[in-house]
């Protein structure tokens, strides 16, 4: 794994090669490349709650979002960073040998312990302290170059489904990813939640 700086320094050469130096750099990067499953967790409400209330209480539930989140982990899921009031998880193994819809599969029964989890939190709480989220789950490669870090396509559709395309307490599956996981939808208690994105 490389450091900050060095991966920076790569990239600042790929910039700049053509020819067989960048396909050098391509070919020593391609170490980093893993096909995963990728979940990205959205906290809602910042823009309204900061305003309404304050910034500090709004950085608290996310503190007690990544809590539960924790609290949620399987042994199949890892958090690989946390950026603002987002989580960023990936599936500890990695897409081979056809095994797409086991992994998705358990991606959903994180998310219904997730959920679980939330609704006993917010039980106990007045409503502005209610933790709220929304979920975008994609697959595919990535690039994990340096620790607690990765860049991908899938990374960012599974955020842009997250972020973007979710309400509260929605969770977005991408086409491919919905059309390989909407057999086993119909059993989960988050049938209701459950929606096929855009992209």
């Amino acid at each position: 794994m490389l450091e900050q700086f060095e991966f920076h320094h790569i990239l600042l050469e790929y910039y700049s090669s053509s020819g067989q130096k960048k396909e050098s750099i391509e070919k020593n990067l391609s170490h980093y490349l893993k096909e995963v499953v990728v979940i990205t967790i959205d906290m809602c409400g910042f823009t309204n709650e900061v305003r309404e209330i304050g910034l500090l209480h709004f950085l608290s539930k996310i503190a007690i979002m990544k809590q539960i989140v924790h609290k949620s982990l399987t042994d199949k899921f890892v958090i690989l960073k946390s950026d603002a009031d987002n989580v960023f998880l990936i599936s500890n193994s990695t897409i081979k040998n056809n095994n797409e819809k086991q992994l998705l599969q358990e991606s959903l029964e994180l998310l219904e312990l997730l959920f679980m989890n939330i609704d006993i939190n917010n039980k106990h709480v007045e409503k502005q302290k209610k933790i709220e989220i929304s979920v975008g789950i994609d697959m595919g490669e990535c690039l994990f170059p340096i620790k607690n870090d990765f860049y991908g396509y899938s990374l960012n559709i599974a955020s842009k489904l997250g972020e973007d395309e979710a309400k509260i307490d929605e969770i977005f599956f991408s086409k491919e990813c919905y059309a390989i996981i909407k057999e086993n939808i119909h059993n989960s208690p988050l049938f209701d939640k459950i929606k096929k994105g855009i992209h």
